[in-house]
């Protein structure tokens, strides 16, 4: 009883309870620290494999098939992978080509414009021509006696056989 209530008795109380207070208090702190360790370890774990691993003795036959199935679907799923990104390159390239094409359409649609619009100045110009020629025509006619002017549309009529001195001396009767 003498040992109770010495000093030593109240060192060695204190000392133990100092180290269940330091075992508690390092418990919660050792929690924390596993947990960011293995929070680390999965942040440098690959997502999958890049290679097939070996498979080690002893595992049942289910969880073998179900691992071989899965590392098919995985190169399946590459496969796929590999011909999708070629198919988006494909529809990049046919991309370009059709913007290139869009252009050169645009531009022969502007030229096909400019041609139609050369095309009716041309036309509205022979068309003018065509009637400063008949009123000469109808001028010349005039100054002809009636007997000389229809030898000469017989003649023109007997020359072209397409109707169209028919439309031209029509024209000359018009403006005289």
């Amino acid at each position: 009883m003498k040992f109770l209530t010495s000093i030593w008795s109240a060192v060695i109380g204190g000392l133990l309870l100092s180290l269940l207070m330091f075992l508690f208090l390092m418990d919660k702190a050792m929690k924390e620290v596993k947990a960011e360790h293995q929070l680390m370890q999965a942040k440098n774990l690959k997502a999958a494999p890049e290679k097939p691993f070996n498979i080690p003795d002893g595992i049942d036959e289910n969880i073998k098939a179900f691992i071989a199935e899965l590392e098919v679907r995985d190169a399946n799923i590459r496969a796929r992978e590999e011909s999708l990104n070629g198919m988006i390159s494909s529809i990049k390239q046919e991309k370009k080509e059709l913007v290139v094409l869009q252009n050169k359409i645009l531009g022969l649609q502007d030229d096909f414009a400019k041609n139609v619009d050369a095309f009716q100045d041309e036309k509205i110009m022979l068309e003018k021509a065509k009637q400063n020629q008949m009123k000469d025509l109808a001028a010349t006619v005039e100054g002809l006696s009636p007997g000389a002017a229809v030898t000469l549309f017989l003649q023109m009529s007997a020359d072209d056989a397409e109707n169209l001195p028919d439309r031209t001396v029509l024209g000359i009767l018009d403006l005289m």
